[in-house]
């Protein structure tokens, strides 16, 4: 998938390096201030609209299940989707082809382990994660 044209006149020694890299996308800004705005039970309507406009999609009602619909359409392939299923609650439950992992309902895979040397390093003042 690609998303970014990269600019051909922009070679230094083949590397690219004057490129700019997107980092945060005004897309996802406006889905974050959509899901601010109805998570504090106020109208999260109008940023969410924007994003649908600039894609040409029809208006569609702000709740958390459309943004979460949105934030996999409109950031597909950018890195979200976990945080984003951790979040919303619904990473530890069955979709696409995952299947749930036993006994993770107690939220252990939204975390992850704490490497050893870590530890070590903290003089055991750091504990790891449960279930790791």
């Amino acid at each position: 998938m690609n998303k970014y044209e990269p600019d051909r006149s922009s070679l230094l020694d083949g590397k690219l390096q004057s490129n700019d890299i997107v980092l945060f996308r005004y897309a996802d800004v406006l889905l974050m201030q959509s899901e601010a705005l109805v998570r504090q039970g106020l109208d999260g309507n109008a940023p969410l609209l924007r994003v649908r406009q600039r894609a040409g999609a029809p208006a569609k009602d702000a709740t958390l299940d459309a943004i979460l619909e949105e934030r996999l359409v409109e950031l597909a392939w950018e890195g979200w989707r976990r945080q984003d299923l951790v979040r919303f609650g619904k990473f530890t439950r069955a979709y696409d082809f995952r299947e749930p992992i036993e006994g993770e309902d107690n939220g252990y895979t939204m975390v992850f382990p704490i490497p050893d040397n870590v530890i070590l390093f903290s003089g055991n003042n750091i504990s790891q994660n449960f279930g790791y």
